[in-house]
């Protein structure tokens, strides 16, 4: 029979009165806390006992820390004499039992206990909640300004959809923590005079249906990629979890050996921390150089590649919605079709270019094509994405004694097939093979420097109109 046990509690540590219940729970069952780590907490196993568990708080302690302090040693010694054992500290929290069922209270003074607590919450749970909001809400920002940049690509993008939905839970979840501890020691400091503290909120249950929910959404993450065979996204995910096993690891590691080795709390923190930092910056090096490395190589999506005047290329084969060979132009030999797609449950959004490799004689010479084509699912967004699409376009630039204009002007619709259909124009001329087209559900910005006829408008109208 084994004899520990990890579990992942979903306590708050500073909730010393719901952590006492469960602890005297696990130990009628026979499991007596013994450490508490970023993996779990664990137990060791003991004859089933009715324990008495008593948390109290002692704010200068840190998890750095070699050995207990001399103050902290002399209330390890006091409760000791008093049948108080210490099972474990978790920082400022020190949980101890006792196998007596009405032992003296370690703590009498309400007063001073609350001033204990509030010192503790201060080293950790008010800063670690501040800098878990402060890192979470800049990651929003980064999101909202990618948003910003390219609106459109952003909403055909479920993984945004996802990453913001669990940063903005992660906010809520802190500022919730904060202003639970804040309304419970507001109410503390005014019932002092009741001669004892009141409970905490019991958070365990919403602490699991967050987890829960978190699991739920990224389990549907790795489905799509899988159905969608995203390789490259696979990859990336399962690397970043070895890499967050990989941190979370070796820290701990790191900060234990230190302890051993007795080093200073101070050594042991800038160690620790400085190894930490080291790592992130090293792991973010890595990838950006593989990045680098792997896509000029065509590793990332396994296609094909060739040199030219010594530089690597991606051969790409991707399919294409609409080609040149619709405009009567054959381009199935040294072209490649580049087709960069997005999907969500609002937008489906393709940007395509069908162009000569770099290495054909006179490719600057020969027709290329190049198109956004979006499918808005989302009925009510189809104006934001025309407009957006249209503003981005169009521009008014200074120019040598008189300003320079460029913009979309309505053109004829039916040789498209379509419901609205626009040119891009400049002060002096048109864009020639640039056009801007509508249908039901589809939105066309499509250039081609071959130009179009009315057999390549219709065959465009054919596949889009439906």
């Amino acid at each position: 029979m084994k004899d520990k046990k990890r579990r992942f509690e979903f306590f708050n540590i500073t909730d010393s009165s719901n952590t006492q219940r469960h602890l005297e729970k696990m130990a009628r069952q026979g499991w007596l806390i013994e450490s508490v780590s970023s993996f779990g907490w664990t137990y060791r196993k003991i004859e089933p006992k009715k324990l008495k568990f008593s948390i109290t708080y002692y704010p200068k302690a840190s998890a750095f820390d070699p050995h207990p302090s001399e103050d902290q040693q002399t209330l390890i010694d006091f409760c000791r004499r008093t049948g108080c054992m210490q099972a474990c500290t978790v920082g400022q929290a020190q949980i101890f039992y006792n196998e007596n069922p009405n032992p003296i209270p370690i703590e009498t003074d309400p007063a001073i206990e609350l001033e204990n607590i509030h010192a503790s919450a201060k080293r950790s749970l008010i800063p670690s909640n501040v800098a878990i909001m402060a890192i979470l809400m800049l990651n929003v920002w980064t999101h909202y300004r990618l948003y910003r940049t390219n609106p459109l690509q952003s909403l055909a993008s479920n993984d945004i959809f996802i990453i913001l939905f669990i940063l903005l839970l992660g906010v809520f979840s802190a500022v919730k923590s904060l202003a639970d501890y804040f309304s419970w020691y507001k109410k503390a400091k005014e019932n002092l005079d009741s001669g004892r503290l009141p409970a905490m909120k019991d958070t365990a249950v919403y602490n699991k249906i967050t987890l829960a929910i978190i699991g739920v959404v990224f389990a549907a993450y790795l489905v799509t990629k899988f159905v969608s065979s995203d390789g490259v996204s696979i990859r990336a995910v399962i690397g970043m979890l070895i890499y967050t096993v990989a941190i979370l690891t070796a820290l701990p590691a790191i900060q234990k050996q230190l302890k051993k080795e007795n080093a200073s709390k101070n050594t042991n923190r800038i160690i620790t921390i400085g190894f930490g930092i080291v790592l992130n910056v090293s792991m973010v090096v890595i990838v950006v150089m593989f990045i680098i490395a792997a896509s000029s190589q065509g590793m990332l999506t396994g296609e094909e590649t060739y040199t030219h005047n010594g530089a690597v290329f991606t051969l790409y084969n991707d399919d294409m919605p609409i080609i040149l060979e619709d405009f009567g132009i054959q381009a199935t030999e040294n072209y490649t079709k580049r087709n960069e797609h997005q999907s969500s449950v609002l937008l489906e959004y393709s940007e395509c270019r069908q162009s000569p490799r770099f290495d054909r004689e006179n490719y600057r010479n020969l027709p290329q094509l190049e198109y956004t084509l979006i499918k808005v699912k989302a009925d009510f967004l189809y104006d934001f994405c025309l407009k957006t699409i249209m503003d981005d376009r169009q521009d008014i630039l200074p120019g040598e004694g008189e300003e320079y204009r460029r913009m979309y002007q309505t053109t004829d619709p039916a040789p498209w097939g379509a419901n609205g259909a626009w040119q891009l124009m400049d002060s002096t001329d048109s864009f020639a093979g640039w056009y801007l087209v509508c249908y039901d559900d589809y939105i066309l910005e499509i250039k081609c420097d071959a130009g179009f006829d009315t057999g390549a408008m219709a065959a465009i109208g054919r596949k889009l109109a439906g």
